[in-house]
C-alpha cells in the first residue's frame, strides 16, 4: 500500500487526449468548405461580429479550438443531449434554410441541440454564471424559433456554480436586418466583449 513519502513514478500519455482531438479535428475538417463559403450564413454568424464571418472564411484554420472549455463543453452538451433522447428528444438537428438578399441566395444553417414537438432546447456551458442569460443567447434561440417555427425555447446554462434554465417564448425578429449586417459586414464587434475572445483578435482591424 503507498504511504504519503511513497513516489510515484509515471509518464506523460496522450492516447484520449489524442482521440479527442483526431475526433474534433475530423468535424471541423467537415465543415471547411461551409466555413469558406460566402452563401453559407450560421445562425451563431447572425449574433456575433460581422467581421468575424470574414476572417472566417479568409482563414477557416484558426477557427479550430481544441482547448479544456471547449472539450468540457461539448462533453456537457453530449451527457444531457443523451438523458433527452431518453425522454423523447430529438438531438443535434441540423437545418438549412434558403434566404434571398439583394437578388442572392444564401444558405442560412443551424443545429439545434434539442427538439421535441414546439420545443427547441438550447444548452449552452459557461465558466461563470454572472449575467446569464446572456442577450446573444437569446437572439440566437429566437433566430431558431422564427427559422424553425416554434414556438417556445428553453435556454439552459451549465455552469461551475448554477444551473439556471430559462422558457423562451418566440416573437418575431428582424431577420432581414440581421442577414444584411452580417452579409456587408456592418457589425464589428456586435458585442463589446467579443474581441476578448475571438480567436481572430490578433489579426483583426476592428478589434477593441
Amino acid at each position: 500500500m503507498l504511504g504519503p513519502d511513497e513516489k510515484i513514478n509515471y509518464v506523460a500519455s496522450n492516447a484520449i487526449i489524442k482521440l479527442l482531438y483526431d475526433q474534433m479535428l475530423k468535424e471541423h475538417e467537415d465543415r471547411l468548405s461551409d466555413l469558406k463559403s460566402r452563401e453559407v450564413l450560421y445562425v451563431t454568424d447572425l449574433v456575433s461580429c460581422s467581421h468575424k464571418r470574414e476572417l472566417r472564411i479568409l482563414y477557416p484554420e484558426i477557427y479550430f479550438r481544441f482547448e479544456p472549455t471547449a472539450i468540457l463543453g461539448g462533453l456537457a452538451h453530449r451527457g444531457l443531449e443523451q438523458y433527452l433522447i431518453e425522454q423523447g428528444f430529438e438531438v443535434e438537428k441540423e437545418f438549412e434554410i434558403p434566404f434571398e438578399l439583394d437578388e442572392r441566395i444564401y444558405r442560412i444553417k443551424g443545429r439545434v441541440d434539442a427538439r421535441k414537438e414546439d420545443l427547441v432546447v438550447e444548452i449552452k456551458t459557461a465558466r461563470s454564471d454572472q449575467g446569464i442569460p446572456h442577450l446573444h443567447h437569446v437572439m440566437q434561440l429566437q433566430v431558431y424559433l422564427v427559422l424553425l417555427d416554434a414556438a417556445q425555447g428553453i435556454l439552459i446554462y451549465i455552469t461551475p456554480s448554477r444551473l439556471a434554465e430559462y422558457r423562451i417564448d418566440r416573437v418575431e425578429i428582424d431577420l432581414k436586418t440581421l442577414v444584411e449586417e452580417t452579409v456587408y459586414d456592418l457589425r464589428h464587434p456586435r458585442w463589446s466583449w467579443e474581441c476578448k475572445y475571438c480567436p481572430f483578435s490578433r489579426i483583426c482591424a476592428y478589434t477593441t
